[in-house]
């Protein structure tokens, strides 16, 4: 994997090549949400950011996520419910992040339409997360994360008596699945051409 600035570099001409080009969801009766993936360096290899959300939430207790949440009418954009619900979840102020770009919107099986945001983190000092909301960060190596063999797709996984299809990326004992996963596959072919669906056999 190349060291973690040429990383940094890829991504932003990767996603400032997308330009205008990205899907967005027009607005509807779908609520809104917004979340960040954060990128930063850790030993010289770029690494991603996630959290683990506590069991006592109503929704999505004890999944693997990047932080973002709704968009609330006060925000003025879906990018700023982005850093604003990043603050609010891991202590990590807009001054530490550089934006460098964004994903296609996506769609939920909960009628969510989601905004994905890329940035890259200047430091990670004095990190708080919210008790309330998250129990723990995990920081992944991206070398893992584009390796074939933690990927897998199901095709007819099951949500309330409806078959979805559904991503599975399985690193190290953390499971990421759901509107993450298909984030994250969606980033991870966009920017490094990816071949995980391919090697694990779904193309």
């Amino acid at each position: 994997m190349a060291p973690a600035l040429e990383i940094k570099s890829l991504l932003e001409r990767q996603l400032a090549a997308r330009g205008q080009g990205r899907r967005i969801e027009p607005e509807g009766s779908q609520r809104r949400a917004a979340v960040l993936i954060p990128f930063f360096e850790r030993g010289g290899e770029a690494h991603v950011l996630f959290t683990e959300r506590t069991r006592n939430l109503r929704r999505h207790k004890g999944e693997i996520s990047f932080p973002g949440g709704k968009v609330d009418p006060e925000d003025s954009s879906a990018l700023e419910a982005a850093l604003r619900e990043t603050q609010e979840e891991i202590g990590l102020p807009p001054s530490r992040i550089h934006l460098l770009g964004e994903l296609d919107d996506i769609t939920t099986v909960t009628d969510f339409v989601v905004s994905p945001y890329v940035g890259w983190v200047s430091s990670f000092e004095e990190l708080s997360p919210n008790p309330a909301e998250i129990e723990r960060l995990h920081e992944i190596p991206l070398s893992r994360l584009v390796d074939p063999a933690v990927y897998e797709l199901k095709r007819e996984h099951e949500w309330r008596g409806r078959p979805y299809p559904v991503h599975f990326f399985r690193v190290g004992g953390v499971t990421i699945w759901g509107a993450t996963a298909k984030i994250l596959s969606q980033l991870l072919e966009e920017v490094f051409a990816w071949q995980g669906k391919a090697a694990a056999g779904y193309a």
